[in-house]
């Protein structure tokens, strides 16, 4: 008994683990319009189990907008008319991020490669 126990236990462990990961994304970004192209960089902190995630200082931890097996969906929104539609996801088999503000005051747009990390872990909650 004690056996199947510690082997159930060694099974589960990667899976939980896949459920939290960080992602390291390397790229180029354009802000507003007209803009060049720059360097961009980005920490994502990913928890698919509690449906969160937050980049870099993680000073918003935000919903996941979907998970399905081919992409990670950070934010999905669509005729808006105060910001207009953002799309912003990761693809899970080949790691490409694209990010997408079409908005005619700040239009935003990043390309992408991401790498998965140990997960750094999601602020506490205060309350």
């Amino acid at each position: 008994m004690r056996a199947f126990v510690l082997m159930l236990a060694l099974v589960s462990t990667p899976a939980m683990a896949a459920d939290q990961f960080d992602l390291i994304c390397q790229g180029r970004a354009r802000y507003g319009a007209p803009a060049s192209w720059q360097k961009f960089e980005n920490r994502y902190r990913v928890d698919l189990a509690a449906k969160r995630w937050c980049r870099d200082n993680c000073e918003r931890v935000m919903p996941l907008a979907d998970v399905s097996e081919a992409r990670i969906t950070f934010t999905s929104i669509h005729n808006n008319a105060s910001i207009g539609d953002v799309d912003h996801f990761v693809e899970r088999s080949s790691g490409r991020l694209v990010e997408i503000m079409a908005s005619r005051y700040s239009p935003t747009t990043v390309e992408a490669q991401c790498e998965a990390a140990p997960f750094s872990g999601l602020p506490d909650k205060k309350f």
